[in-house]
Parts: C-alpha cells; structure tokens; sequence
C-alpha cells in the first residue's frame, strides 16, 4: 500500500487546512464584533457562557477554533442567533 499523498491529495489537504484557518479567523471577528457592539467585556462574555475568560481571547484572536457547543453557548450569552456565527 503506497502511503505517500498524490498531488491532487495534497492539494486539497492543503486547502483543507487553509480553509480551517480563514473559517477560525471569520468566526473571531464575529464574536469580538458582536461582543464589542454590545458593550460587553471579555469576562462578562465569559461568565455568561460559562466559559473562561482566557479562552473567550483566545476565541477573539482566532487561537482556538470553536466547537458548535461552544459557538451555540456564545451566542446564548451574546443573545444572538446560533447562525449568526456561520452564515
């Protein structure tokens, strides 16, 4: 079984990843946008979420790309529809 990657494989890994990153980068601003436009401070945010605050700046700062639990918990706190984050 040849384990090596063919160019199109590759390729796509490579767009897959980068994808990720844009994806992590856009939800980051969304939430600081949003969070910001509120008037809401990172530990405020963060005990609304049940989350920590380090962890809300990480978010903001497209460190740490979310899980759907986290996101949908987020929005809950920002009092902003789930959707809101991927549209």
């Amino acid at each position: 079984m040849n384990t090596a990657l063919s160019f199109f494989e590759y390729s796509k890994t490579i767009w897959l990843m980068l994808s990720k990153e844009v994806f992590t980068q856009k939800i980051a601003k969304k939430i600081k946008t949003i969070r910001e436009s509120k008037n809401i401070s990172q530990e405020e945010l963060a005990y609304r979420a049940g989350l920590y605050r380090t962890y809300i700046g990480h978010l903001e700062n497209a460190r740490y790309s979310p899980s759907a639990f986290v996101l949908y918990k987020i929005a809950e706190a920002l009092q902003v529809d789930y959707s809101t984050f991927i549209k």
